[in-house]
């Protein structure tokens, strides 16, 4: 899942059997009323296909909205690692962690970014 302004790098294996295979995706946004660019990118591999299979053409996949919170809460709930993370079972450490959200008041007739406009 990757919000706007993001970006990824995906490793792609291929271990099917030969053809063309067709990805499309778009941005998951949760914020309202913040601007981003709300288009589709889509990818064809062609893996070792035939000249014929070339021809053919796919329809484009049906894709959640880009605010589905309900999909991308699904989606980022079901990964999983490939291997237990080995944690330790005693913690012989202190740690003291501070946190800053850079908030700012939105006066009047202002329109921000934020949401509930802060």
């Amino acid at each position: 899942m990757i919000a706007p302004g993001q970006t990824t790098d995906v490793l792609v294996t291929f271990d099917q059997p030969p053809g063309r295979y067709y990805l499309a995706a778009r941005a998951y946004a949760s914020a309202q009323g913040v601007p981003f660019d709300n288009t589709t990118t889509t990818a064809i591999f062609d893996y070792g296909a035939t000249s014929s299979s070339s021809s053919s053409s796919s329809a484009m996949p049906t894709l959640p909205a880009y605010n589905d919170t309900a999909t991308a809460t699904t989606f980022k709930t079901s990964l999983r690692g490939l291997r237990k993370a080995e944690l330790p079972s005693r913690v012989d450490e202190n740690l003291f962690f501070t946190v800053g959200v850079g908030l700012f008041n939105c006066s009047r007739g202002q329109s921000c970014g934020g949401p509930n406009n802060t």
